[in-house]
């Protein structure tokens, strides 16, 4: 969920297009649920861990917190309904 912003000059305008990977239909199989993300991001914000170190050189930590935590936001809003669950 990171690594599609590492080098990008604003970040937070990529989170419209990450989530739509996250819940489009047309996704891979391979993919995990929505909430599997959703709780990957949870654990990422409720870490000590400096989130920056993780990754190459690009993004400063309060970046990419922001960053996850609008991709968050979007997922929240953006996740399937019960009724369109398998």
């Amino acid at each position: 969920m990171i690594y599609p912003i590492i080098f990008a000059e604003d970040p937070l305008a990529h989170v419209d297009r990450v989530a739509e990977m996250v819940v489009a239909p047309e996704k891979p199989r391979s993919y995990p649920p929505v909430e599997d993300f959703i709780g990957a991001i949870d654990a990422g914000l409720a870490s000590t861990e400096k989130l920056a170190r993780l990754l190459p050189p690009g993004q400063p930590e309060d970046v990419i917190r922001a960053y996850l935590t609008a991709l968050r936001e979007k997922l929240l809003a953006r996740r399937p309904d019960d009724k369109d669950r398998p």
